[in-house]
């Protein structure tokens, strides 16, 4: 299985030697590695030639750094696909523990893993990767919590998604990993397969309102709300971004402030669904919608009596609910629901039940039910499951 690998770079000769190395020197032997130079004059073309025939390196201008990355995906001849910006780098065996994920998911559209933050000098590792699996509800209304350079796309799954979309400078790749997820399942594995590097200059660090703007629309495209929860989750961020240094102290703590006002409108950072299928009293989930089926069924399992209301939602307005005993949702997917792209479930359960702390989540819980199956029903009795459904462990 070919791994090809897109370096965009622009005067990064002080880093990309190091984001060379880390790929060359992988301990798995089928590679591809592709550099995108947008016509550097630092000695970063001089860097490239020392390497030969190992890389194949374009210079040239180009319109920025998601059309770079996009032209080496066309040239890129790998079953999985890659970038690695030339400021990051990965972790010693990376490429070969994602490949095996691959190669025994048929169905992954993409395989992420964690990484650590590093400074300027590739100091200061902070380790990155508190999401446990892919929440799609999470990704769309809240926030992004893939570490890019630890992603690798399947490419079939990345050219039926579509590539990069240039709109977007700070959140393109935000962008895809929603979009993927229509392609298949995209699955997280417990590794940090890289490090990236966060300085002053570096997107990590700069956007602002502009990034701010670009999260409204992306979440408003496909979300389920009009005001989503991530427009008021970044909107600290934005501010701090925009007037770093010129803000004053009582200033800084009234952001502080509203950052906790905020915390109920963002859900706490929170989908209320666990990767043991467990929800909370109030839990939502994100699917892609699949024009084929007729409906979609849950199975459910109680784990205190009660009644259950599920909400199909538009815009914050109710579409559908329910009112059910019974452990089997089966809703019919009417016309009107089969216009959008994804659909959204709001759950809210009258009791719950406080659940023990275990292995993989080692805190208490407060649960209302657990969902043990969940797929999509067509007219002529197939069940489609594996396209962007939770990847649950049981």
């Amino acid at each position: 299985m070919l791994v090809s690998i897109i370096t965009p770079s622009f005067n990064h000769g002080r880093f990309i030697e190091k984001t060379i190395r880390s790929v060359l020197e992988q301990d798995y032997p089928h590679i591809e590695y592709i550099v995108m130079d947008g016509g550097s004059t630092d000695g970063t073309i001089d860097i490239l030639k020392r390497y030969g025939d190992r890389i194949k390196w374009r210079t040239e201008p180009d319109a920025g750094q998601s059309d770079a990355i996009n032209k080496g995906f066309c040239m890129a001849k790998g079953e999985i696909v890659a970038w690695l910006n030339s400021d990051d780098y990965y972790q010693p065996g990376a490429i070969r523990k994602v490949v095996e994920i691959f190669i025994n998911g048929p169905s992954a559209a993409m395989v992420y893993g964690d990484g650590y933050w590093v400074d300027e000098a590739g100091k200061w590792e902070m380790p990155y990767g508190d999401e446990p699996f892919f929440d799609l509800w999470k990704m769309i209304h809240l926030y992004n919590f893939i570490f890019q350079s630890s992603a690798f796309i399947r490419r079939d799954a990345l050219f039926s998604a579509g590539l990069l979309d240039q709109q977007y400078s700070y959140t393109m790749d935000w962008d895809l990993w929603i979009r993927l997820s229509k392609a298949g399942r995209i699955i997280h594995i417990p590794e940090k397969l890289s490090c990236a590097r966060v300085y002053p200059g570096t997107k990590t660090q700069s956007g602002g309102w502009r990034r701010w703007r670009e999260i409204k629309n992306i979440s408003r495209r496909y979300g389920d709300y009009r005001w989503p929860p991530a427009i008021f989750l970044h909107v600290p961020k934005g501010f701090l971004k925009n007037h770093r240094g010129n803000y004053t102290a009582p200033v800084k703590g009234a952001v502080s402030t509203g950052k906790r006002l905020l915390y109920p409108v963002t859900m706490g950072g929170a989908s209320g669904f666990y990767q043991d299928g467990y929800m909370s009293r109030r839990g939502f989930i994100s699917l892609p919608l699949i024009k084929e089926a007729k409906s979609l069924v849950l199975q459910i399992e109680p784990v205190i009596s009660g009644k259950v209301w599920l909400k199909i939602n538009k815009r914050g307005k109710e579409m559908f609910s329910m009112n059910e005993h019974t452990q089997v949702f089966e809703i019919t997917l009417e016309d009107d629901l089969k216009e959008r792209e994804f659909l959204h479930l709001e759950f809210r359960s009258a009791s719950s039940k406080k659940l023990p702390a275990t292995s993989l989540y080692p805190y208490p819980r407060r649960v209302s039910f657990c969902v043990k199956d969940l797929y999509y029903l067509t007219a002529d009795g197939r069940i489609i499951k594996d396209l962007g459904f939770p990847n649950l462990i049981r």
